[in-house]
């Protein structure tokens, strides 16, 4: 199995995107993505270890190329209105298809952060003309399938909050 190389990662934002990525055509190009979950641990390790119920989650913060969209993006910062759904996936080759290794989903995202005209370094070269977005979501779900050497699909794992 190789990687795909354009694109690997792609994001769809309640359909706002396009692509020419064959059966991802409502997806735009994710040329990056932050994101930290933890959960406070007390203790040491000669002795018992506590841990908080809480889980933490940073704002999660994607970079995407501009487009005629941005402003609908911002407008939704800017009012305060809640986007749906956003979905990352992450595509590899098996056996010369696409297919879906990873998938996050965030429901109820409220944008805090809108930066247009970003620049920075994408496989090697430099590429301007990128919005950065942080954003705040209620639930996620992570789903992460394992593939044979051959390229059929195993299995797959799954957590979400």
């Amino acid at each position: 199995m190789t990687e795909v190389k354009t694109p690997d990662n792609l994001v769809d934002l309640d359909g706002l995107f396009k692509s020419t990525v064959k059966g991802f055509e409502g997806y735009g190009i994710l040329y990056k993505i932050e994101e930290e979950t933890s959960r406070e641990v007390s203790g040491d390790a000669a002795g018992s270890l506590d841990s908080r119920a809480e889980v933490k989650a940073s704002p999660v913060r994607v970079w995407i190329k501009e487009s005629v969209n941005d402003p609908v993006i911002e407008q939704h910062m800017n009012k305060g209105t809640p986007f749906k759904k956003m979905t990352v996936v992450r595509l590899i080759n098996a056996n010369g298809e696409n297919q879906v290794k990873a998938t996050q989903t965030y429901e109820n995202i409220m944008i805090m952060k809108y930066k247009p005209h970003q620049e920075m370094k994408y496989r090697g070269s430099d590429v301007d003309g990128l919005t950065c977005v942080e954003l705040r979501f209620s639930k996620k779900t992570n789903q992460v399938a394992s593939f044979k050497q051959d390229g059929t699909k195993e299995g797959q794992n799954v957590s979400g909050w």
